[in-house]
């Protein structure tokens, strides 16, 4: 009885095809399979039984071998070809070792004989979800290696890409900041840098005390001067004036979340420096005012002297 408790444990997670022309077996037998299975789907036939195997998913086939069109051993050799790893359990009434052989060249390693004892079935289905167990959590383990392959090597690879960037950039790991380049480092004292490492909120904190928008730029507006990371989208960018050991600086910040794997994700803020260009933008407006200012004074002092000398010829002719 404790083969019977391990196989309804572990084949209450399988779905089954059970292959038998023996109408009263077929009932008989599937009868007990389904107090111990999933699932359980039968074919009465071989050919039927390969059918319905290439339409559906199953963990485990049972098959008799004498059925008609096609016999329980050939239909066993395309279920291999399909799917070499699903385990086959052969039912039959004969012993005969040409069919044995032939069933291990086919890659069968268990065989019940007929007549069926419960015993005997249970001790078989034990050693095939067994088996069928262990390859699941070997799957499993195997998959959770290669995720964590995987995510290490995106924290690798996103960790390079900050660290060779022209750009300040900061990367945060849920609520705490994980990394910082040495671009961003350059830009402030090493000791308030510190407290950097202790959360999220402390960047919030750190890069607010560092706002400080120049009376200059004033007129350009859309800068913010309190931050809610939580209400910045990724890819919209952020007008920040920034006091830096550098002096002022103006950044555009973007904030990107990097996808590690299905669970974890980071949040990669990057400092893209536009205050030469913003100098630039306000020089040119200005500029264009003082050029503008030169043009309207020197249009009027045109018009004037044009209008002097009509007035003055047009008075000579009177005279």
């Amino acid at each position: 009885m404790e083969n019977l408790q391990d196989v309804i444990r572990l084949g209450a997670k399988l779905n089954i095809l059970y292959v038998e022309d023996d109408k009263a077996l077929l009932e008989e037998t599937s009868n007990i399979l389904k107090k111990i299975f999933k699932s359980v789907e039968t074919a009465r036939s071989g050919t039927e039984g390969l059918l319905k195997f290439t339409q559906n998913h199953y963990d485990l086939v049972i098959t008799d071998i004498e059925m008609p069109d096609l016999n329980g051993l050939a239909m066993s050799q395309k279920i291999k070809e399909i799917d070499s790893q699903v385990p086959i359990v052969v039912i039959s009434a004969y012993s005969n070792s040409s069919y044995l052989i032939e069933a291990i060249n086919i890659g069968i390693n268990y065989y019940v004989l007929k007549p069926i004892l419960l015993p005997q079935l249970l001790s078989t289905l034990h050693s095939v979800v067994e088996v069928i167990e262990n390859r699941r959590v070997a799957f499993e383990c195997h998959q959770k290696e290669v995720q964590e392959s995987v995510r290490v090597a995106k924290e690798r690879l996103f960790y390079a890409m900050t660290k060779s960037s022209p750009n300040p950039v900061i990367i945060c790991d849920g609520e705490y900041v994980a990394f910082y380049n040495e671009v961003f480092e350059t830009l402030f004292d090493t000791d308030e840098l510190s407290i950097l490492k202790e959360g999220e909120s402390q960047l919030l904190a750190f890069l607010e005390r560092k706002i400080a928008v120049d009376q200059l730029f004033q007129s350009e507006g859309a800068f913010v001067e309190k931050l809610d990371f939580m209400s910045i989208a990724d890819g919209e960018p952020v007008k920040l004036s920034l006091k830096t050991e550098q002096g002022p600086k103006i950044y555009l910040m973007l904030k990107n979340t990097l996808q590690i794997d299905e669970e974890k994700s980071m949040v990669m803020f990057t400092f893209n420096d536009i205050t030469v260009l913003s100098f630039q933008d306000i020089q040119l407006k200005e500029y264009d005012k003082v050029i503008g200012k030169m043009t309207e004074e020197e249009f009027k002092s045109d018009s004037k002297h044009d209008e002097s000398d009509i007035i003055n010829k047009t008075s000579f002719e009177t005279e």
